[in-house]
C-alpha cells in the first residue's frame, strides 16, 4: 500500500517522467542487490576504510549512497576504529551507507540498532528487500537490529533498551529528523543511555545555507556549551553537512 501512495505522491509532485526514472532505478538496484550484498560480505574489519568508503560511495549503485561528505565520514570512521564501540544506536538508517561503514569499524560482537520512521508521511521507508540487505552488512558475530519506528516515541527507546539488554550504548548516531525539535527530541531520548566516555554524533552541523532547515546547527551551537566537543567540517561554506560529536 506504502508503494502505491509514494507512487501517486511522486507522480502528482514531480511528474510521471520522474516517476519513471525513480521506478527504472530501483528496479536496477533491486536486480544487483544480491551482487552487492556479496560483496559488502567480503569485506572485513581488515579492509581499508578507503576501499570501504569507496564502495559505499561509488560501488553501489547508489543502493548504500551515504548522504554525507566523504572525506567527514572518514575521519569519523577512524576515531571509532581507534575505540570500536561494542553497542551503537543510529538514528536514520537513509540508504543504508553509514550503516555498513559502521559496522566494519565496531567490535566483533557489537549490537547495532538502527531506527527509521516507515511511514506514508515520511515517503513508505525503504522496501523490504533493503531490510535484508542491510541486516546482511553484520559480520560473523555482529547483530544489526532495524526499528522502523519513529525515534521521538518513548516506546521506540524502550525497544532499543531491550535489545542492548540494558548495557550502555558507546555511540550514537543522530541524523533522521532535521528540525528544531526534532533532532532534540532525539538528543534527550537517547543521550541518558550513552556510558561515560561514549560519543554522541550530529550529521548536518555545518551552518546551512540560507532557506535550507537550520533546525540541527541551531541545536548544535546550544548544546556544545555544555561538552566536550569536535567538529569534523570540510569547508566552512560548503552549506550542508559537516558531523559534530559530544564527548560524554
Amino acid at each position: 500500500m506504502s508503494f502505491i501512495w509514494k507512487a501517486k505522491r511522486i507522480i502528482k509532485d514531480e511528474g510521471l517522467l520522474s516517476f519513471l526514472k525513480i521506478a527504472g532505478l530501483t528496479s536496477v538496484q533491486f536486480v544487483a542487490s544480491p551482487y552487492l550484498s556479496r560483496k559488502l560480505r567480503a569485506t572485513t574489519k581488515d579492509t581499508e576504510l578507503d576501499e570501504l568508503a569507496d564502495i559505499a560511495f561509488h560501488g553501489s549503485l547508489s543502493i548504500i549512497e551515504p548522504f554525507q561528505i566523504e572525506d567527514e565520514i572518514l575521519e569519523l570512521l577512524k576515531l571509532l576504529k581507534t575505540r570500536e564501540p561494542k553497542n551503537i544506536i543510529e538514528i536514520g538508517t537513509a540508504r543504508g551507507g553509514t550503516l555498513f561503514l559502521f559496522s566494519r569499524v565496531t567490535a566483533d560482537d557489537a549490537n547495532i540498532v538502527s531506527i527509521d520512521l516507515m511511514s506514508e508521511k515520511s515517503g513508505g521507508g525503504y522496501p523490504k528487500w533493503k531490510s535484508t540487505l542491510y541486516r546482511s552488512f553484520a559480520l560473523k558475530d555482529q547483530q544489526i537490529h532495524l526499528l522502523n519506528e519513529d525515534s521521538h516515541m518513548e516506546s521506540t527507546r524502550r525497544k532499543a533498551e531491550e535489545i542492548l539488554k540494558g548495557e550502555k550504548v558507546d555511540f550514537i548516531f543522530i541524523d533522521g529528523d532535521h528540525s528544531y525539535n526534532g533532532v532534540k527530541r532525539d538528543f534527550e531520548q537517547y543521550s541518558p543511555l550513552v556510558r561515560k566516555g561514549g560519543i554522541i554524533a550530529f550529521h548536518d552541523i555545518a551552518k546551512p545555507v540560507p532557506g535550507s532547515v537550520e533546525g540541527v546547527y541551531k541545536f548544535w551551537q546550544e548544546i556544545i556549551r555544555k561538552y566536550k566537543y569536535q567538529e569534523i567540517i570540510t569547508d566552512a561554506n560548503q552549506g550542508w553537512a559537516g558531523i559534530g560529536l559530544l564527548y560524554v
